[in-house]
């Protein structure tokens, strides 16, 4: 009997899959566009951005979305720029500042990713650390990802609210989640200035720290914008709609299913999955990485 059900569900799961309509979508040429992340790492807090490839949403659309990590916003952004890839996802701060300068940076804001600063949690201190609030980081060493991640823009106005510079601290580069983590465990940094998910992905690893707050300016901020490079848009216009039709059913898919949707992230990056961890644990663990992105997506808050 058991092999009987057994034999029934492999033919249901069969003709289901035949019946896919994304069979013959794959049947047809897809356009290919080459996507960079202002990150070096596949997080799980990023799988809004793929998790169209595994659900066929951007095959839907006739694109193959390719994405591609990069060390930082500025090195996205430059790769954009080139024409080595199509769309990049940094920052819009350093954007916003040269083209407020006059400079043409030969790219083109399409969507806003996250509605809300992905930097606005503030910093991260040492549990027993002396720094209470934004003033104390005179003469501090703040850590951020790469030499010229945001976080440092971040800092910079919020010690304008203290009288300060940004010059009153100094800025090192630490890296991603962890290893900037560990840095301040080490007390080779006194700070930690990052986005919402490098502090989550440090926390599941086991880092301990506690949050100081930016003040009520940053509310007046969003995040993340999807910067494609404007030749390509202007020859690729349906390909580049495809991908952002694509991409906002990923973002709902992910904030409606985030448990579904880190399971699709573990099934297209295994090799992300935490050595000698279970998936069950990794999975109980890195959700809070996906909660701690999930509001910031959603495009029902004007």
């Amino acid at each position: 009997m058991r092999k009987i059900r057994l034999f029934v569900g492999l033919l249901v799961l069969v003709s289901l899959v035949a019946a896919s309509p994304h069979r013959a979508v794959a049947a047809k040429k897809l356009n290919t566009i080459k996507v960079t992340m202002a990150n070096p790492i596949f997080n799980p807090g990023l799988a809004f951005l793929w998790v169209g490839n595994f659900l066929g949403y951007y095959q839907d659309e006739g694109v193959d979305t390719q994405f591609v990590a990069a060390q930082g916003g500025p090195q996205a952004l430059g790769w954009v720029v080139t024409g080595r890839t199509h769309v990049g996802l940094p920052r819009p701060i350093p954007i916003l500042f040269r083209t407020a300068r006059g400079d043409d940076m030969g790219v083109v804001g399409t969507y806003i990713l996250n509605r809300d600063t992905i930097y606005g949690d503030g910093i991260a201190v040492p549990m027993n650390s002396p720094i209470k609030n934004i003033c104390d980081l005179k003469g501090k060493r703040v850590g951020i990802m790469t030499p010229k991640d945001s976080g440092r823009v971040f800092v910079g106005r919020a010690l304008l609210e203290c009288g300060l510079k940004p010059s009153d601290v100094t800025y090192l580069p630490t890296g991603v989640a962890s290893k900037s983590a560990l840095a301040m465990k080490l007390n080779r940094i006194d700070a930690w200035s990052s986005v919402d998910v490098q502090y989550t992905l440090a926390k599941a690893a086991g880092f301990q720290f506690r949050m100081v707050p930016f003040q009520g300016w940053k509310n007046d901020l969003f995040g993340n914008v999807v910067w494609v490079n404007r030749k390509y848009l202007a020859k690729n216009r349906k390909t580049v709609v495809g991908f952002l039709r694509g991409l906002a059913k990923g973002s709902v898919f992910f904030y409606t299913n985030p448990e579904a949707a880190l399971d699709i992230h573990y099934v297209l990056y295994p090799e992300s999955l935490p050595k000698g961890m279970t998936k069950a644990k990794a999975k109980e663990k890195f959700i809070q990485v996906l909660l701690s992105r999930r509001d910031k997506l959603k495009v029902d808050d004007e």
